[in-house]
């Protein structure tokens, strides 16, 4: 919970429940910034060793909008099935297909956005190259853009224990105030266009 300390506390924890249909539970956090939901809605994904929380100096950033994060496998307090073969990067990129369709169906909308920080980007662009699935537009922060064998690394790595809280240094900020300012002015910017340049 110290994740979100100095910043807008989350209006809603739910947990998703895809175990059956081959997932897991996954936690989320909702921060309602927009009345009668009428603004747009922002699915956000944490990196690796951090938790849906993380997005708290965004999520209270942003006015007028719906921003519901989730944490990961493994992460915060999602469920952490054992061994290496449940953290693989197409697992994450199945989690985040079923996610992505739950959250379209509980809010009558696909995401405005989907924003993701370095390798949740990955595997969701892993995940939609290889199936359809509705979303207008993807913002990846920091993305690790690996080829098969760093993913099949990472995904070894992240399998030997990442259920740390979602709190890390802000390295190369004056505070934690000062990254939600930096991100939130890229957010802003990525929010304002229609799409990505269609040869991007």
């Amino acid at each position: 919970k110290r994740c979100y300390a100095s910043f807008a506390r989350p209006s809603q924890e739910l947990f998703l429940d895809f175990r059956a249909v081959g997932g897991l539970r996954h936690r989320t956090l909702t921060w309602e910034q927009s009345p009668a939901g009428r603004g747009k809605l922002i699915l956000c994904l944490h990196a690796a060793s951090l938790c849906a929380g993380s997005w708290a100096p965004v999520a209270s950033r942003l006015k007028d909008t719906t921003v519901v994060a989730c944490d990961l496998r493994g992460h915060g307090d999602s469920d952490a099935p054992e061994g290496s073969a449940s953290y693989s990067w197409q697992i994450f990129g199945e989690d985040f297909l079923r996610i992505l369709k739950e959250v379209s169906e509980r809010y009558g909308q696909v995401p405005d956005a989907c924003v993701t920080h370095s390798f949740a980007g990955d595997t969701a662009l892993m995940a939609l190259a290889d199936n359809t699935a509705a979303i207008r537009q993807m913002i990846l922060l920091d993305p690790v853009l690996a080829d098969a064998e760093g993913a099949s690394t990472g995904a070894a790595r992240l399998a030997k224990g990442t259920r740390r809280l979602g709190e890390k240094e802000a390295e190369g900020f004056a505070s934690a105030e000062a990254v939600g300012e930096g991100l939130q002015k890229v957010l802003k910017a990525q929010l304002a266009k229609e799409a990505l340049h269609p040869e991007a």
